[in-house]
C-alpha cells in the first residue's frame, strides 16, 4: 500500500504544471480544492502503515485525464492499480488515443527496408505504438505492444501470403488485418480481438492471372491498396485495387499513363493517409498525391 500511495501523491504533484493550461476546466472553489489535494501530507499509522488521502471528487475528471496522459507507459501500468476508477481510465479508449498523441515513439511502416528486431523477428509494419511482426524463422506472425510486454500470436493467413498490413478503424475502434495473396486475387481479412479465423474475400482485380512485373501494398488512411505494374503493349501500365476497411469493398482504378512516363520507375507510398505516387526524376522527387482514390481525385 506505501507504493500506490507515494504513487498517487506523485500523480497530483504534478498539477502546477497543467493548472494554467486547465483553469478554464475549474470551477468555483475548485482550484482551491486540487490545491489541497495536491499539498495534502501522507499520515504513518502505529504499524508503519501508509495513510492518504486525496480529495477525488473535488477534482474534475478532465483534471485527472490531462495529468495522467503526460505519464509514460511503464508509469501508467502501475498507476493502474491505484484504484478502480484510474483502472478504467487508463484503459479507455478516449485515454488511449488522447496519451499516444502526446507520446514521442510512434512506430510506422518502414517502406524501402525492413527492420529486424532483437530474437528473430522482423518488423512489418506498425501502428499506434503495435508492432506486426514476423519469425523470420517459423514464418508466424504475431502483434506486440512493446511498452506494455504483451503478444498476441496470430494464426497464419492464406499459404503465399503477398503481403501482411495492420490498420485502426476509429469509427469502430477496431484494428484489422489484411493479407493479399500472391496472385492478388483472394484476400483476408481479420479484426483483432473479434473475428476467430480470417475471412475471405474475392478482389475484382483484373486479370490475376496476368504476368506482373511489381507489386507494392500500402496502407493509407481507411483502405489497404494493392498497386500492381503489368506490360501492355511492350509500355508499363498500373492498376490499383482498394479495400475499404469500413464497407469492406474493393474499388478497382487503372492509373493514367501520362501521370509518369514509366511507371516500373514509380512507388507507390502512404503520403499522410492518402495514396501516393512518388517518382525521383534527375535530383527532384515528384509525388502524386490521390486524395479521393473513389472519384480518382489528384492533388500534386
Amino acid at each position: 500500500m506505501h507504493g500506490l500511495a507515494e504513487d498517487a501523491l506523485e500523480v497530483f504533484s504534478l498539477w502546477p504544471r497543467f493548472l494554467t493550461q486547465l483553469n478554464p476546466l475549474l470551477q468555483g472553489d475548485e482550484t482551491i480544492n486540487i490545491l489541497q489535494a495536491a499539498t495534502e501530507k501522507k499520515d504513518e499509522g502505529k504499524e508503519g502503515e501508509t495513510f492518504f488521502h486525496v480529495v477525488q471528487a473535488s477534482i474534475p475528471q478532465e483534471i485527472i485525464i490531462e495529468i495522467l496522459s503526460w505519464l509514460p507507459v511503464k508509469s501508467l501500468l502501475t498507476r493502474k492499480c491505484v484504484c478502480k476508477q484510474w483502472h478504467a481510465l487508463i484503459q479507455d479508449r478516449y485515454f488511449i488515443e488522447k496519451h499516444m498523441s502526446r507520446s514521442t515513439l510512434h512506430i510506422s511502416y518502414c517502406l524501402f527496408r525492413i527492420i529486424y528486431l532483437r530474437g528473430n523477428h522482423k518488423l512489418i509494419h506498425g501502428r499506434d505504438g503495435l508492432s506486426l511482426e514476423r519469425n523470420y524463422r517459423t514464418q508466424n506472425y504475431c502483434i506486440r505492444n512493446r511498452a506494455t510486454y504483451q503478444r498476441l500470436d496470430l494464426p497464419d493467413p492464406c499459404e503465399g501470403s503477398l503481403s501482411l498490413t495492420l490498420s485502426y478503424i476509429p469509427s469502430t475502434s477496431d484494428y484489422k488485418l489484411v493479407s493479399i495473396s500472391l496472385n492478388y486475387e483472394r484476400w483476408e481479412v481479420r479484426t483483432v480481438g473479434k473475428d476467430k479465423s480470417w475471412r475471405p474475400f474475392l478482389s475484382n482485380l483484373q486479370g490475376c492471372n496476368m504476368k506482373s512485373q511489381r507489386a507494392t501494398v500500402v496502407s493509407a488512411g481507411l483502405a489497404v491498396h494493392c498497386m500492381r505494374i503489368t506490360e501492355v503493349c511492350s509500355k508499363s501500365a498500373a492498376e490499383v485495387v482498394s479495400f475499404d476497411l469500413e464497407s469492406e469493398t474493393f474499388t478497382s482504378i487503372v492509373l493514367p499513363h501520362e501521370l509518369f512516363s514509366d511507371w516500373k520507375k514509380v512507388q507507390a507510398l502512404d503520403w499522410n493517409g492518402f495514396l501516393s505516387f512518388a517518382e525521383i526524376s534527375q535530383e527532384n522527387l515528384n509525388v502524386m498525391v490521390l486524395e479521393d482514390y473513389k472519384k480518382l481525385k489528384w492533388d500534386k
